[in-house]
């Protein structure tokens, strides 16, 4: 196979992570057919992760950990990454799983193919008066993702909103 969206430079088949949002569960990407409904062609070019996020459905529930950002971030690193032995890796996001995403992706930008985030959380100073998305901050976070793209998903707007090059500001 040609190097692609689906393999990487040495042949190996890229694996795509599912990651939930808060109060949910891997199950969201089953519930939702998202993965279900994932092409012929999508299912045999790629290895489909969809784990759970500490403390949610069956994953650990860990009595001294605080669930934090990095608590998450570190446990799919252990559990998927590392075990996995996975060299490069899209990740999808959804709400509160596109902030794990985006910071999974500081943490190994060389790693990470693609993100697409669907519903994302952004924070209040992001919103317009008519509480649309007006702007994305690129601050020195986002830097850490160039040249990745991010694909931004939203009910709210229903519709793919935009394709960002986080290399330029991310005004909307």
């Amino acid at each position: 196979m040609a190097e692609g969206w689906g393999v990487d430079a040495d042949g190996a088949t890229t694996a795509v992570i599912f990651i939930h949002g808060l109060f949910s569960s891997s199950m969201f990407w089953f519930d939702t057919d998202v993965v279900p409904n994932l092409s012929e062609d999508i299912i045999s070019q790629h290895q489909i992760l969809v784990p759970d996020l500490l403390g949610c459905g069956q994953s650990p529930r860990p009595v001294d950990s605080l669930y934090t950002l990095t608590d998450q971030i570190e446990a799919i690193e252990r559990s998927l990454i590392r075990r996995q032995g996975l060299q490069s890796f899209h990740l999808v996001g959804h709400s509160m799983g596109a902030i794990v995403a985006l910071a999974l992706a500081a943490r190994s930008p060389g790693r990470v193919r693609s993100i697409t985030l669907i519903a994302p959380v952004y924070p209040p100073g992001c919103l317009g008066a008519d509480g649309q998305l007006a702007q994305l901050p690129c601050d020195a976070f986002f830097s850490y993702l160039n040249p990745l793209s991010v694909s931004f998903y939203s009910k709210s707007f229903n519709m793919k909103q935009q394709i960002l090059s986080m290399s330029s500001c991310c005004m909307f």
